[in-house]
């Protein structure tokens, strides 16, 4: 199957455990994929650098509407799918 010419930016901070399985699926269908990661202290970081080397931190300010313009200025592809945000 051909990936389909989107990005998917994801916003994350210790989603070790859910993380794989999202970026999995993902990187089947989508051609870019890029994290903002606001602060894990765990595996997330190194789980993502499996799919991507488009892994970016954010200093978590308490604005969720900051970080998606952070990992939104990131992406590449002019099509996204967006508003992804892994919680535990």
């Amino acid at each position: 199957m051909e990936k389909l010419p989107f990005s998917v930016c994801i916003i994350t901070k210790n989603n070790a455990k859910m993380l794989e399985r999202c970026l999995q699926s993902a990187s089947n269908y989508f051609d870019e994929i890029v994290i903002a990661d606001t602060g894990s202290d765990d595996s997330t970081k190194e789980i993502a650098r499996h799919y991507t080397n488009q892994i970016f931190d954010f200093t978590w300010n308490g604005n969720f509407a900051d970080a998606r313009n952070f990992a939104l200025k990131k992406e590449k592809m002019i099509l996204s799918f967006r508003w992804i945000q892994m919680k535990k």
